[in-house]
């Protein structure tokens, strides 16, 4: 395999693509598997607040299963109940979108990928980003994925639910 340079704008747009997608598809409550990092999904939870119980859903995020491994990371997940319908991230669809092809959407989605892994083994801190759902964030060995607000309220349809969620003792 031939190693494409990454061309910053071109990196961008297909980033964002991706993004864009992980947020639409999460926001119809579909899971989306990325190859080589985990799996977003969506879970349904009754929170009891300090004035009543509110159903929301929550969008989480599970690390694959031979990074945790392989880096020895601990992190509190929640766990996706089995036999869902999971949709791999969409290479085809990005590259389309972005008028380029498929080798190159993939190209730049795994050494993205890569380059996170080579962090870890580092011992680096870093922080994957999706812009406008989430942040992965991996401090020493601690993993801890944060939603954005605005995606959250986009995704219960109310800030009702929010208060409701902050509320909880």
């Amino acid at each position: 395999m031939t190693c494409l340079p990454l061309l910053f704008p071109e990196f961008s747009r297909i980033w964002a693509s991706a993004s864009s997608y992980l947020s639409q598809r999460l926001a119809l409550h579909q899971d989306v598997y990325i190859p080589g990092l985990g799996t977003f999904a969506v879970v349904r939870q009754q929170v009891v607040s300090k004035k009543n119980l509110v159903s929301v859903v929550r969008p989480v995020f599970r690390l694959a299963k031979a990074i945790v491994q392989d880096h020895g990371l601990r992190y509190s997940h929640t766990d996706i109940p089995g036999h869902r319908h999971v949709e791999q991230l969409p290479c085809a669809q990005i590259a389309s979108d972005n008028a380029v092809s498929e080798s190159t959407v993939r190209h730049y989605i795994e050494r993205t990928i890569r380059q996170f892994q080579v962090c870890l083994e580092n011992k680096q801190n870093v922080t994957l980003v999706w812009r406008d759902v989430a942040m992965v964030i991996i401090q020493g060995k601690d993993v801890h994925t944060k939603f954005h607000m605005g995606f959250l309220q986009r995704l219960n349809g109310t800030a009702k639910v929010l208060e409701a969620l902050l509320e909880v003792d």
